[in-house]
């Protein structure tokens, strides 16, 4: 008799100490889930460009940023994010969340893009002005490389240099454009040009 209820009892305990157990496992996943938090993210006009020059390496292609052109490149505009909600509803801090969902509540409205370089310059046998939009040009040699979310790229190929006339000497290059909310976007780099 004694040993069934000795049994029992420590039936009783372990029970006791699993469905503890448990239930702190089960506050602390529960804590870990909760705290994934979902960011609402807005492209700002505060960018900036870069230019850069692909290369051949033995993982594959690489960049390399530059500030003289002596040939076909990519020239890059890239615009910040802002959070604008922060949606956390959990009850543990997020510093706990496994992961942030992104929502982007912007893009970049790709009918609004301007490339534009602050000198006249001859592209196949064509006199283009200062300040004039190189992306409504047929047969520039500039393509659009990568549209993302926050930035742009384009990618000036050996063909437009090979129907271009420009002078050595520096040249601003400015991209403007606007995001679906209206927001305007505009950055510039001087960038070197030494064919």
């Amino acid at each position: 008799m004694f040993v069934v209820r000795y049994y029992k009892l420590v039936s009783m305990i372990n029970l006791k100490i699993k469905t503890l157990f448990g239930l702190y496992g089960l506050i602390l996943i529960s804590g870990f889930i909760q705290s994934c938090c979902h960011e609402d993210l807005r492209i700002t006009s505060q960018g900036r460009m870069n230019a850069w020059e692909l290369y051949q390496s033995a993982n594959g292609i690489g960049r390399k940023e530059i500030s003289i052109i002596k040939g076909d490149f990519i020239l890059s505009a890239i615009f910040k994010d802002e959070l604008v909600i922060n949606n956390n509803f959990s009850l543990l801090s997020a510093s706990y969340a496994l992961s942030c969902s992104e929502t982007w509540v912007n893009s970049i409205d790709s009918t609004s893009m301007s490339v534009s370089i602050d000198k006249e310059i001859i592209l196949n046998s064509d006199t283009i002005p200062a300040h004039r939009n190189l992306l409504t040009l047929s047969n520039s040699g500039i393509t659009l490389h990568n549209l993302a979310l926050g930035g742009v790229e384009f990618r000036f190929t050996k063909s437009f240099f090979s129907n271009a006339t420009m002078e050595n000497g520096e040249y601003n290059f400015t991209f403007n454009g606007k995001t679906t909310d209206n927001i305007i976007l505009e950055t510039n780099k001087n960038l070197s040009v030494e064919l």
